[in-house]
């Protein structure tokens, strides 16, 4: 199991994460098809990103997307 967030950590959507990366929502969700992870909250269809992830992701030359 993935270990908690930090305390300045927070959840992105990935509209979000679009908008700060400078790219279209459609290549977020090709992200997280490539593996970047995403939490669902109880009730909501909508998918959010820890931000800590998003860095992880963006960080890692080896990442497909």
């Amino acid at each position: 199991m993935d270990d908690p967030p930090k305390e300045t950590d927070h959840l992105m959507s990935l509209t979000e994460i679009a908008r700060y990366c400078g790219v279209s929502v459609p290549t977020v969700r090709k992200w997280v098809d490539a593996g970047l992870p995403t939490v669902q909250m109880p009730g909501s269809s909508r998918r959010r990103v820890w931000r800590s992830k998003l860095f992880e992701f963006l960080d890692n030359p080896d990442r497909d997307g």
